[in-house]
């Protein structure tokens, strides 16, 4: 009886050991590292239309229309400002020719895979666009931070831009922000 019941915690802890070994290389190579100044400098996604006229979502270093030979078709950026000791925002932007509106998440949390903890998530709100504009953007309301950590993960969930010719579908992502 001793036997099972050592043989069963065993079997547990190895178990546990596994699943976080596999949360944290999963989240290691989905996710990319950026700095707070990197986000500062403008890094932004961009949908582009490849000359097949698929369309591809990639991460880029500035806010430029033209990768290489290529034309952006849709932007989206968001970031994380420090207020003040223990307080934060976060801060979106999104670009379009023709764009109606922004529709998704923006979140941020820590930088742990193991124990998340959720200090902001909460939909982007734009109001109707008639397609002469081609920007939208926003901020959050002021959320604490705790004063001890220097990296937080910023991202976002179910985002769509929407244009009066096309729905960008960026999907969700996300970055790991050092302030």
């Amino acid at each position: 009886m001793k036997i099972n019941k050592i043989i069963s915690i065993i079997l547990s802890i190895l178990l546990l050991v596994s699943i976080m070994n596999f949360q944290v290389s999963a989240a290691d190579k989905v996710d990319d590292t950026i700095t707070y100044e990197e986000l500062c400098d403008g890094v932004y996604l961009v949908a582009y239309r490849t000359s097949n006229g698929d369309i591809i979502i990639e991460k880029s270093d500035n806010n430029t229309l033209t990768l290489s030979t290529r034309t952006v078709e849709a932007t989206f950026h968001v970031g994380l400002t420090r207020r003040e000791s223990g307080k934060a925002y976060l801060h979106w932007d999104a670009t379009a020719t023709q764009l109606k509106y922004v529709n998704g998440y923006i979140y941020c949390k820590n930088a742990s895979a193991l124990n998340a903890t959720t200090y902001y998530n909460d939909k982007i709100v734009t109001t109707y666009h008639d397609g002469t504009e081609g920007r939208a953007y926003g901020s959050s309301g002021t959320f604490s931070v705790p004063t001890t950590k220097t990296s937080f993960r910023v991202g976002y969930t179910g985002l769509n831009i929407v244009s009066i010719a096309e729905t960008y579908w960026f999907g969700n992502g996300s970055s790991v922000v050092t302030l």
